[in-house]
């Protein structure tokens, strides 16, 4: 797994538990890079993916932030656990609920 991903895992498990609170200001990418010893464009990859999946706000000025709604956990995948011989695409669409293709 890319470090990006980690990074976007151990925030989305963060805002989950309640570590992170809806609201919350995150550190700067430059900060957190250097707190965990990552590269900078690590950081602001997952700041962005986070952003564009509604767990992360940015605004110029303001620095990020936890969205005060954040979506609900995705349901266990069943048929990746049971190693059925099925791909998933994942989409949203234009209201942003999350669509599933297995073919």
């Amino acid at each position: 797994m890319h470090l990006r991903d980690q990074l976007c895992a151990q925030l989305r498990q963060a805002v989950q538990s309640g570590q992170l609170r809806r609201g919350a200001k995150l550190p700067s990418t430059r900060v957190l890079a250097r707190e965990l010893g990552i590269s900078r464009n690590t950081t602001a990859e997952a700041y962005e993916i986070l952003c564009v999946e509604g767990w992360l706000e940015a605004r110029s000025g303001s620095g990020t932030r936890v969205r005060a709604h954040v979506p609900a956990p995705e349901p266990p995948d069943f048929l990746a656990q049971a190693h059925f011989p099925a791909r998933t695409l994942r989409f949203a669409d234009l209201d942003g609920t999350r669509c599933y293709l297995r073919f």
